[in-house]
């Protein structure tokens, strides 16, 4: 069976609100007729914040709609065949940044350079490999 998936990574302050991924969904499906999209975003304190549902959305949200579907119309005209396959691994990096005192107070641990353990973290790594004939791999570290 011929499915198409598109997935779209944007680096954004916070997540988007669900009436605008519906909307970006819509311009996707009249765009290139992609019924699946994945959407995923980053968290950057460089990039704009699309959180709110605003009464009246402002001029820059309709182009920030508008780019992303653009892009997934080029690039399903130059879509190849690829296989998809998911896995997990496990990364010790991170560490929780709020300690917990009694009482539940909660104390922001802004640095820890030794990374001390203060409450529980999760170490699990998702993994999405695509094989496909003729490819272009952007990273976001």
């Amino acid at each position: 069976k011929d499915t198409r998936v598109a997935l779209v990574t944007l680096d954004i302050c916070l997540m988007f609100s669900p009436g605008w991924l519906e909307e970006l969904r819509g311009a996707v499906r009249q765009s290139s007729g992609i019924q699946h999209l994945i959407v995923t975003a980053s968290h950057t304190h460089s990039g704009p914040v699309l959180a709110a549902d605003f009464a009246q959305a402002p001029a820059w949200e309709h182009e920030a709609l508008r780019k992303p579907a653009a892009a997934v119309a080029e690039a399903h005209a130059h879509a190849v065949e690829a296989k998809i396959a998911t896995g997990y691994g496990k990364v010790d990096q991170g560490y929780n940044r709020r300690r917990v005192h009694g009482f539940g107070n909660v104390e922001m641990v802004w640095e820890n350079p030794a990374h001390k353990p203060m409450g529980l973290t999760d170490p699990t790594v998702a993994v999405v490999r695509i094989d496909a004939l003729r490819c272009s791999v952007h990273c976001h570290y």
